[in-house]
Parts: structure tokens; sequence; C-alpha cells
């Protein structure tokens, strides 16, 4: 890997930007700068030939980083051919190249990302690239477009995809992280029955967002668990056992009487 170089970095960029109106070869010469830092030394059979490292160029972060800001300074009309570029990118199949076609995928707002996030997340080889999705990949339409990113999201998680249900979790992950209190109500509707079937990285998300609820409204979050733990008698436990720290003592006690007689 060569040493990273300001000026020389901002001219391969540069380069890149000035073939954005012939997908192709803007996404080729994506390519080439990721392939020009990429870390030879960490690739595959380094971590035990794990699934993870055989999929990793290990770009550096500030090369990441300076490409993903410079595509996201681009004004929206040069970005049309938006669907060939990112798709061109995620099939070129390493981590970097799916975080750059997520970041392109983010550069607008239009209804068929939903659908490509979803294809997305079924070829994904691991939780990175569906956080990439969720967060950057799909920002600007769950901005634009609450009501109908609700209506997702719940079509995700009711899928038999545990990808695509992972998707899901994570998407609710970002909508409580920008709505705050005011979307709690929202989001506790879509998590019902969650606990059914979360398992592995779902699981851990979905705890994470449980934990995340309590802090931001513990009443309803409390509530919430309660009614869960009537259905989904088994996980529901589970998910109130590994919560309980973060509500404050009038709903741990309630929490703690139910776990008792369940």
């Amino acid at each position: 890997m060569p040493t990273i170089n300001l000026n020389r970095l901002h001219d391969q960029i540069q380069d890149v930007l000035a073939h954005v109106d012939d997908p192709t070869r803007f996404s080729r010469k994506v390519l080439d700068v990721l392939e020009f830092y990429a870390d030879r030394s960490k690739r595959p059979g380094s971590v035990a030939g794990s699934l993870e490292s055989r999929n990793v160029l290990n770009v550096p972060k500030p090369v990441l980083r300076e490409l993903k800001r410079a595509i996201e300074t681009l004004p929206i009309e040069e970005t049309e051919n938006w669907v060939e570029m990112a798709g061109y990118l995620w099939e070129a199949g390493y981590r970097e190249h799916r975080y750059i076609a997520s970041v392109i995928l983010g550069l607008r707002a239009d209804e068929d990302m939903l659908e490509l996030a979803e294809q997305w997340a079924e070829q994904s080889h691991d939780s990175y690239e569906l956080v990439e999705v969720s967060s950057i990949g799909l920002r600007q339409y769950r901005l634009s477009h609450p009501d109908t990113f609700y209506g997702a999201i719940s079509r995700w998680l009711n899928t038999d995809s545990q990808k695509v249900r992972h998707l899901g979790l994570l998407s609710i992950q970002h909508v409580l992280e920008e709505g705050g209190n005011e979307v709690v109500p929202v989001v506790l509707s879509l998590l019902q029955g969650a606990s059914g079937w979360a398992s592995g990285s779902s699981w851990k998300t979905l705890r994470s967002l449980i934990e995340n609820l309590a802090l931001s409204s513990a009443p309803e979050t409390a509530r919430f668990l309660l009614k869960e733990i009537e259905n989904e008698p088994h996980n529901s436990r589970r998910l109130i056992q590994t919560s309980l720290m973060y509500f404050p003592e009038v709903q741990k006690h309630r929490l703690e009487e139910t776990l008792k007689k369940s």
C-alpha cells in the first residue's frame, strides 16, 4: 500500500469526478483508486481465512473519507445514473466497493432505492455492509419520506429473510437516533414480534434498540416488553433480562415481578 499523499489523492479523486456522466468509467475509476490504496499484506488468509477477511481490501479510512466527501458534493442533476454506478460498485464485491455504492445510493431519495437496498441486503456478506446501506445509503430517503420509509421497514421485518429483517432493524435504529422521543411510538409499533425471530447480529441490534428505547422513554418501552412477553415469552424474557439495568427503578421492579411470574 502506498503512502497517502493528499495532493495525489486529490488528483485521483478529481479524475473520478470528471467521469460522472459515464457510469461505467466513473465506477472503474473508483475501483482503480480503491485498488491503488489496498493493503495487500492483510488480504485473504491473514485472519484464519475468514469470509470477512476475504471481502476486505483494507483501504485506509482517510481515503474512503475523502472519496465519500467528494462524491457527496456532486449536484443532484449529475447523479441521474446513480443506479448504474452504485450497482456496478456493489457487484465488485469488496466491502470498500460496497461502502462507496452505499454513498452513491445516499445521494438520492428515489423510491427505487428501497427495492435496491432490499436486494443488496440479500447479497450482503456481513453486517458491516448492512450498516452502511441502512445508515448512509438510506439517509436521504428516510429523512425525505418518513411515512413511506416506515412502510418499507414494516415490509422488511415481515419477510422470511434474516438479512432483510436485519436491514429493517438497523433502519429503525437510525430512525430513533434522528427522531428522538417523537418517533418512539412508531418504533415500538414496528418492533412488535421481533423478539420471536431475531438471532445473531439481528438480536444484538434488537437488544441495542430496546436499551436505547428504555433510556428515551422507559414507561412506553416497559409496557411494550410486558405485552411482548405475553406473545413471545422465551425470547422476551431474554430481552428484558439484558435491558433491566437501563430502566428506572419503578419500571425495573415491574419487569422483574413479571419475570418471576412468567
